[in-house]
């Protein structure tokens, strides 16, 4: 396994515990998550968040933007993937597993693009369903629907 992945998650983390405790304590009771972050940081448009997590030197970022899809950059791309037009039933999981799926294309070499259309198309499985894990389908299933364009 590359550990250049692993540094990517590591800076992320490390980044959103920073920012959790720059209130101290009660600051990070308080917090809603990364939401917070860029509200405390005055970031609300996607392309000023993604620079603001890409100055802190990771590889690759990705941003969820729900029903609007989601960014994917690095140094020397960048990708605004729309989200899969599906009737939404729980949105439990669909970001984890969406986070799965771009690791999953990163990892096997599949290029900043595709992995991010996987990670799409594994959150837009995922909220067709009644909790995180009952979406999970096979790869072959998974790749169907991302090249659908659903």
């Amino acid at each position: 396994m590359d550990c250049s992945f692993a540094g990517v998650v590591i800076c992320v983390l490390f980044v959103f515990f920073c920012f959790q405790a720059e209130d101290g304590i009660r600051g990070a009771q308080e917090s809603r998550g990364l939401g917070d972050v860029y509200k405390r940081q005055g970031k609300q448009d996607p392309e000023e968040i993604v620079a603001f997590f890409r100055s802190f030197g990771p590889k690759y970022v990705m941003l969820k933007l729900g029903g609007d899809g989601m960014i994917v950059e690095t140094a020397e791309e960048s990708h605004h993937l729309k989200a899969h037009r599906v009737e939404p039933v729980d949105t439990t999981g669909a970001g984890d597993a969406a986070c799965a799926g771009f690791l999953y294309g990163l990892l096997n070499g599949w290029g900043l693009y595709r992995s991010g259309k996987l990670a799409n198309a594994v959150g837009g499985l995922t909220v067709q369903h009644m909790g995180g894990a009952e979406a999970i389908t096979s790869l072959e299933d998974t790749i169907a629907f991302m090249e659908s364009g659903s």
